[in-house]
């Protein structure tokens, strides 16, 4: 009988060291935090410190969403109704959540993100279906507010501060780097307190931390806006337009969108491919935790590649745009065709979150160069409805499709993705150069 924990472990241990591997080579020697940039990393701290806390109040309860559901006596296809209304929440108020941002404020509008995300944690106490949909609209909603408003303070901050540019990149590095370490301890911690208390006392601790966390948010953030002279519509009509009329804007967008989609589609089948790749006839069962740990360790792995490829071998983050969907559809490929090899099925979803990893400080740092400041969180927001609406529609037809024909899907999705990305990215007569002679040309005749 194949023991799946030692199988597991090895892989852990060895994803542990290569991790450790690349990010030794890559570290910043002490050196180069040179006094003039210790401001820098006293903002960065903080700015991680926050972020990280946030992420760790989602990660905490989120293994036991789907457990305190079915322990009030909803069905699977219930339960599937209550996700989609927090993903077409999302969707619908996304769109208005980023322009509130740039008008009002970003930091009162994390504000509102952490009252939302009290609400929606409370709602978990109740065992009325509509109380439990409201509060995951609340979560839809203050999980767009987490994925963009965050972000778009802290860009607009390192620029007010005057910043170099270039240590933007070590912060969304740091972010997805440790990201993945908070994920990996909230799952313990949560996995310890619903052995001790129950599967309710993930929520609670939860809320405590997030009332602690917007103690922080208020005391030591400044606030900063888009462009809080306009008009509510005036701002929507803008971003829009940005959109629309931005080649380099609008085809980010899609690829994000492209690259996202495979990935929630990945995070809803990857657990049944593995159990259905192992067999029913197999008396052991995986060891998921284990599993998990592992896939968050890749995402360390690729996190640390990004700066590696970044600083030492001086690739452009439009050329790293390009090797994520090459790894990512490379993955994929492997999955749609062995995935009734756990073997194989584990290799391909490793070589995913790598990409994965590599994907969050890439294309972060590609909308901090491409997204207008005065309507950043708007736009960013905007960007992500196609996303939402496309992830609600898929909640309800996954479950009719085998996980052959859902990588199938992740494979086309992110092969005209790689086409998109390198045709208008990184080709060395791409858009992204023709644009920046362009606007050269506009401030020096400015």
């Amino acid at each position: 009988m194949t023991n799946f924990f030692e199988i597991y472990s090895f892989i852990f241990i060895s994803l542990c060291l290569v991790c450790f591997f690349i990010r030794r080579k890559t570290s910043l020697p002490s050196s180069s935090r040179s006094t003039e940039n210790s401001q820098f990393y006293l903002f960065q701290r903080n700015y991680a410190a926050v972020v990280l806390f946030a992420r760790a109040c989602d990660w905490i309860q989120g293994p036991y969403v789907y457990a305190m559901y079915e322990s009030h006596g909803y069905s699977k296809l219930d339960i599937g109704y209550i996700f989609t209304a927090g993903y077409s929440s999302s969707a619908f108020f996304g769109s208005f959540v980023g322009i509130l941002a740039d008008k009002y404020g970003r930091k009162r509008m994390i504000m509102v993100f952490g009252i939302l995300f009290i609400s929606a944690s409370s709602t978990m106490f109740s065992e009325n279906f509509r109380v439990l949909m409201i509060g995951r609209m609340f979560h839809g909603i203050a999980t767009t507010i987490l994925y963009t408003v965050f972000e778009s303070w802290m860009v607009s901050e390192h620029h007010f501060r005057n910043f170099p540019t270039h240590l933007l990149s070590e912060t969304f590095s740091n972010i997805s780097f440790y990201d993945a370490i908070v994920a990996i301890s909230s799952g313990l911690i949560s996995s310890l307190l619903v052995s001790e208390f129950g599967t309710i006392s993930p929520f609670l601790v939860a809320i405590g931390l997030m009332v602690s966390l917007l103690f922080v948010v208020n005391f030591s953030w400044n606030e900063n806006y888009g462009d809080n002279s306009e008009s509510l519509r005036s701002l929507l009509i803008d971003s829009f337009r940005i959109i629309k009329n931005d080649p380099n804007v609008r085809l980010l967008c899609i690829v994000q969108t492209l690259f996202e989609s495979s990935l929630l589609l990945e995070i809803f089948v990857w657990n049944p491919t593995l159990q259905e790749a192992v067999g029913s006839n197999n008396e052991e069962m995986l060891p998921l935790g284990m599993i998990f740990a592992c896939f968050m360790v890749a995402i360390m792995i690729g996190s640390s590649l990004f700066v590696h490829l970044l600083n030492d071998r001086k690739k452009s983050e439009e050329q790293i745009g390009t090797i994520i969907f090459v790894i990512s559809l490379i993955s994929m490929t492997i999955m749609a065709l062995f995935s009734h090899d756990w073997r194989f099925s584990t290799c391909g979803l490793i070589l995913f979150e790598i990409s994965c990893g590599l994907f969050w400080p890439c294309f972060g740092l590609l909308r901090s160069k491409f997204i207008p400041e005065r309507c950043r969180s708007g736009v960013s927001n905007l960007s992500r409805i196609p996303l939402n609406i496309f992830v609600a529609i898929l909640l309800n037809q996954v479950g009719k499709s085998g996980s052959t024909r859902v990588f199938t899907i992740c494979s086309v999705l992110l092969f005209v993705g790689l086409i998109i990305h390198y045709t208008c990215f990184d080709r060395p007569t791409s858009k992204v150069s023709e644009q920046e002679e362009v606007n050269k040309k506009i401030e020096d005749s400015v």
